[in-house]
C-alpha cells in the first residue's frame, strides 16, 4: 500500500473528508483530488501535517509498519520540517549552533557540584 491509500482509507475510516485535510493543509481541494485520482503521494513537505490531522505517525504514513524503533517527538519532527527547507548554508549554520548549544549545556551540567 502506498501512501497516499494510506492517507485516503484512514481519512474514511475517521469520517473525514478530502476537503478538510486541504483546509487543513491550506492547499486547494483540487491538489488533494489529484493525489487520489493520479494515485500519487504527496509532496514530503506535507507529511508531518497530514499525520498529525490524521492522528497517526509519520512512519506509519511512509511506511504502513506500526511498530517503530525509535518515533520521533512532535518536537523533533517539527524541527526536522523546519530542517528540509534551509538550503545547505543554514543548515550548516543550524547545525552549529544546535552543537554550541549541546556544549554550553553539558559544561553548565558539569558546573554544578553533586549533592
Amino acid at each position: 500500500m502506498q501512501i497516499n491509500q494510506r492517507m485516503f482509507n484512514s481519512l474514511t475510516e475517521q469520517g473525514k473528508k478530502a476537503a478538510d485535510l486541504a483546509r487543513h493543509l491550506n492547499v486547494g481541494t483540487n491538489q488533494t483530488s489529484a493525489w487520489k485520482a493520479q494515485k500519487s503521494d504527496p509532496p514530503s513537505k506535507y507529511i508531518t501535517q497530514i499525520a498529525e490531522f490524521l492522528g497517526v505517525s509519520t512512519h506509519w504514513l511512509l511506511t504502513g509498519e506500526e511498530n517503530c524503533s525509535y518515533v520521533p517527538l512532535p518536537e523533533e519532527e517539527k524541527l526536522l520540517v523546519f530542517f528540509r527547507q534551509l538550503d545547505d548554508t543554514y543548515k550548516s549554520i543550524a547545525t552549529g549552533q544546535v552543537a554550541g548549544y549541546v556544549k554550553e549545556m553539558q559544561k553548565e551540567k558539569e558546573a554544578v557540584p553533586p549533592l
